[in-house]
């Protein structure tokens, strides 16, 4: 059983569960049971917390529909955002009818040659439980969980039944549809898979689906039926699921409405997939006769032989049984034991004795297997001559997709060479690299000037045939490492030796700080000096160390302020400060810094925080921010992608760029904003 709490509480549900597997619950065991219908407690609602957004266990495919239905619309709403629908591919099926079930009333087909457009709206707008869960129509949004309907790869976890939610896709538009599009590529994050899955390109866990094509009978608004091949990727909306999609899984918080269950086994089925009783939720009420009433005699004996078998192969297993005793049918290997017991068993106090009598007789003919290919091998033959002599398609031009809600897209970073440690100059590419992407021909202009380094950087950036980023990074990476080295090969030594993330930075920038010299200007008389100051310097530069400043924007505001007054004239006088497109502070050693998103930089102009640096245990993890604010963090030992976690100041605390993984922030990265700054006069305070 999934339930192992020691508790009263959990120790009486897992009685309960007992004898709900034998049709037997007592009055107790009820009253527990219904003391966990919603609105009978403070916590008890769907609403809650814990229980939102849980898959609700129910037993009919149209209450599924139903409550999926509802709760895309809450969830998109709830998100801020619009459900998007994609519609499947729907033609003609000259697919064989399948098989008549004799329980079921006869299907009344269409006798239509094609798809009207008529018929086509009313099929898309059919719930899935009419198409055999293959759905017209996908309403989906970033965040919502899915589940997969369909075994495309079970190496790569991709198999019915697993549970995702959805992170961008690739759509097409519709021909002959306007305003309509259909799914290229589905991407999902799997939720808790039973390993990790890492696809190139692609963050840990996140996995394409594309659409698989099926011939279905599916159910017109007027009850008709037609036999169609509907091509559509294999997910449903994940806010419900039937009870036969629930076994097997075991579900911390439990949601399960039990009331249309057909059997007792469905009631068992929802209830046992939670592990306790304090998280179980039962939707409605339920019929008391659905619990109880006792087993038929064959299911009885049914659940009395699994015990018996339980019991052989425990005592097989210790030894105690003969080997002989195991056979291929249950039939033969209880009768031998209890022979056995009879005879050699008799004193054997461990195994007891099957007394019980048989409700249905064993069978008295010997069973025979056979395994029989021959027709199946004909039906694959046949069917690759039928398609071999299918006429040729002719071929379409190829659509350019429509990227929709690609925030899952994650930019590339290095990856980190475990043999000559490179996390710190993994960090300073991640983030140059994101920053070159957002205008090529701005930033190759202007960083290109500031060290060879960089310049090395650029050129690798501009020659990078992007087949395969993450090798095509790393080689640059190696490149500009190279050009670093041969300058100053004391500084940076290879192997598996650290490097100093603030000198690499002050010599990739081009600019060496740590000098108390500072030039300085008389506002009044333009006087020019260079003078010696006297404790922490407050000079804005490439590379600018931060000290008492609650805030980046506070130590620039600071730095702006007259240094004294002139001794001429006594007008202001102010450090010429040195300016550039690109600033990293060094806020490791600052105390609590304030990371403003955007800082004002005097006459410079608007600067953004494009990059932050982490450091801890002996090695180096960055973030990026994009220009709308979007944070990306990577970190090379775990592969060249980056993990998108959301947005400044909405999804994303500013709080929370101090720290990463446990690492501490030790180097922000500003840079010009594309708002254009007020040009500067030849004697300001800018160099």
């Amino acid at each position: 059983m999934r339930q192992i709490s020691d508790s009263p509480e959990e120790a009486a549900f897992r009685r309960a569960l007992e004898n709900l597997r034998w049709r037997g619950c007592t009055t107790e065991d009820i009253a527990l049971l219904r003391s966990r219908i919603a609105s009978t407690g403070p916590t008890l609602s769907v609403d809650d917390e814990g229980y939102k957004n849980v898959s609700v266990i129910t037993a009919l495919n149209k209450d599924k529909d139903h409550i999926n239905h509802a709760n895309s619309l809450r969830f998109a709403s709830e998100s801020g955002q619009s459900l998007e629908d994609f519609f499947s591919i729907d033609t003609i099926s000259q697919s064989e009818p399948k098989r008549v079930d004799p329980k079921k009333s006869r299907r009344v087909y269409s006798t239509a040659k094609n798809i009207s457009k008529p018929a086509q709206v009313g099929l898309w707008n059919q719930p899935p439980n009419t198409s055999e869960q293959v759905p017209g129509k996908l309403s989906l949004c970033l965040g919502m969980p899915v589940i997969i309907r369909f075994n495309e790869a079970t190496e790569l976890c991709i198999t019915r039944g697993q549970e995702a939610r959805v992170v961008g896709w690739s759509a097409l538009k519709y021909p002959k549809w306007p305003g309509r599009k259909y799914l290229d590529v589905l991407y999902v994050e799997l939720v808790r898979p039973p390993h990790p899955v890492k696809l190139p390109h692609l963050p840990q866990n996140v996995v394409p689906l594309t659409r698989h094509s099926e011939s279905i009978e599916a159910q017109l608004p007027d009850d008709l039926y037609m036999r169609i091949s509907r091509s559509q990727v294999p997910v449903l909306p994940n806010f419900s699921m039937t009870d036969y999609s629930s076994q097997g899984k075991t579900r911390e918080w439990n949601v399960v409405d039990v009331k249309e269950c057909r059997t007792f086994h469905g009631v068992y089925t929802c209830l046992s997939r939670g592990t306790s009783l304090s998280r179980t939720l039962i939707v409605r009420d339920f019929e008391d006769s659905l619990v109880q009433g006792g087993l038929d005699g064959d299911l009885r004996q049914e659940y009395r032989e699994l015990e018996y078998l339980t019991t052989i192969t425990d005592l097989r297993y210790r030894g105690i049984l003969p080997p002989s005793i195991m056979q291929p049918t249950r039939w033969e290997t209880i009768r031998l034991y209890r022979i056995w017991k009879g005879t050699a068993g008799k004193e054997v106090a461990d195994a007891p004795a099957f007394k019980e009598p048989d409700i249905i007789a064993p069978p008295t003919e010997s069973i025979v297997y056979e395994i029989e290919t021959i027709a199946s091998n004909g039906k694959r033959k046949e069917r690759a001559t039928n398609e071999s002599n299918l006429p040729k398609k002719r071929r379409r031009a190829v659509q350019e997709p429509i990227l929709a809600n690609t925030t899952w897209v994650s930019p590339t970073g290095p990856v980190w060479d475990s043999q000559d440690w490179s996390c710190a100059y993994d960090s300073l590419t991640f983030v140059l690299h994101s920053l070159w992407m957002t205008d090529r021909i701005k930033w190759s202009k202007t960083l290109s000037t500031y060290s060879p380094a960089l310049a090395s950087m650029i050129a690798g950036f501009e020659h990078m045939p992007q087949r395969d980023p993450e090798m095509e990074l790393t080689r640059v990476r190696d490149q500009w490492r190279n050009c670093l080295r041969d300058t100053r090969p004391g500084t940076y030594p290879s192997g598996r030796l650290g490097a100093d993330i603030m000198s690499m930075t002050e010599d990739v920038l081009g600019y060496r700080s740590g000098t108390s010299r500072v030039k300085t200007r008389c506002v009044g008389c333009k006087d020019h000096a260079v003078e010696t100051v006297l404790g922490p310097s407050r000079l804005v530069a490439p590379f600018t160390a931060i000290r008492n400043a609650m805030s980046v924007q506070h130590f620039v505001d600071e730095a702006w302020q007259p240094l004294r007054a002139c001794t001429h004239c006594g007008s202001d006088v102010l450090l010429k400060h040195r300016r550039s497109e690109v600033i990293a502070f060094e806020v490791a050693g600052a105390g609590e810094v304030l990371l403003n998103n955007r800082i004002e930089m005097g006459s410079w102009g608007l600067y953004r925080l494009a990059g932050a640096i982490y450091y801890g245990e002996n090695h180096f993890i960055s973030r990026i921010i994009t220009r709308d604010n979007k944070v990306y963090g990577h970190d090379g030992i775990e592969g060249g992608y980056s993990t998108y976690e959301g947005i400044v100041d909405d999804s994303f605390p500013s709080k929370l760029l101090e720290t990463m993984r446990g690492k501490s922030v030790s180097l922000v990265i500003y840079v010009q904003s594309d708002r254009q700054a007020a040009s500067i006069a030849p004697h300001t305070e800018s160099d």
